[in-house]
């Protein structure tokens, strides 16, 4: 996309085709869990609106941090029966890419939020907010890393 701040901004987007969510099988009606027993809702996640901004493009180590926002749907309502099969989701992260070579990149994101909540669009608005590390490789369609 460009440059701001010395950082090259890129468009990040994801799809998450199966996102499985563990809830309690029954609950209240602000998502607390009535049951020690736990049932997966199955559902989909679709991120069009994301930023990336990353330091350093021509090194080998590359810091970034990355926005993007938005939604779930469950096949039922999540969290709670009061809630909505029909979720926002938003997610940031901060990591290090490491040039293998002109085509792949090795990321290593030690900080991730991840948070999914109906924004109050039924009478419930339970939610899930995550924090995890992930690790990953990425493939370029075009090589970045000049030799």
């Amino acid at each position: 996309m460009g440059h701001m701040f010395r950082m090259r901004v890129d468009y990040a987007a994801e799809v998450i085709p199966v996102f499985i969510l563990s809830q309690p099988e029954r609950s209240d009606f602000w998502g607390n869990g009535k049951s020690p027993n736990q049932k997966p809702v199955p559902g989909i996640s679709i991120l069009p609106i994301g930023f990336r901004f990353l330091l350093f493009e021509k090194s080998r180590i590359r810091p970034f941090a990355v926005g993007k926002l938005g939604g779930v749907v469950f096949n039922q309502k999540a969290f709670s029966p009061a809630a909505s099969k029909y979720n926002f989701n938003i997610q940031a992260a901060a990591g290090l890419l490491y040039a293998v070579n002109k085509r792949y990149d090795i990321r290593l994101e030690p900080f991730e939020f991840f948070h999914i909540s109906n924004g109050y669009m039924a009478a419930s608005n339970p939610g899930m907010d995550e924090l995890a590390v992930r690790v990953g490789v990425t493939y370029h369609f075009s090589s970045t890393v000049k030799d």
